[in-house]
């Protein structure tokens, strides 16, 4: 298993790969993470067109609401007794939507 935070997720064979991940240091490392290591990997969803539209419009100001608001309750600058305002405004944005878009994908998905 590469380092935690490397570019990718990945499984290196140690009688193959002679590199850093094969040191005793590394063995170990993966060792403490392996009951965290996902079961399944799914691969990258796919969307049709409508749903597509729905992630790129609705769903970009979704998500830069989202990062704006997890870094002010992160850093006090809006306290979390204003959570409840927070979830009334991403359901305004048409969160149960954007949500919808992901259930019908992963839906398709566990069809395949």
């Amino acid at each position: 298993m590469t380092w935690p935070g490397g570019g990718y997720a990945g499984i290196v064979r140690k009688q193959f790969f002679k590199g850093s991940e094969g040191t005793q240091a590394s063995l170990d490392a993966t060792k403490k993470v392996e009951p965290f290591v996902p079961k399944t990997i799914w691969s990258p969803f796919t969307f049709n067109a409508a749903e597509n539209d729905v992630l790129t419009t609705s769903g970009g100001d979704i998500n830069t609401y989202m990062e704006e608001m997890k870094t002010k309750f992160v850093t006090g600058k809006v306290p979390f007794s204003e959570w409840d305002n927070y979830v009334s405004k991403l359901k305004k944005m048409g969160l149960d939507k954007y949500v919808g878009v992901y259930k019908t994908a992963y839906e398709r998905y566990q069809q395949k």
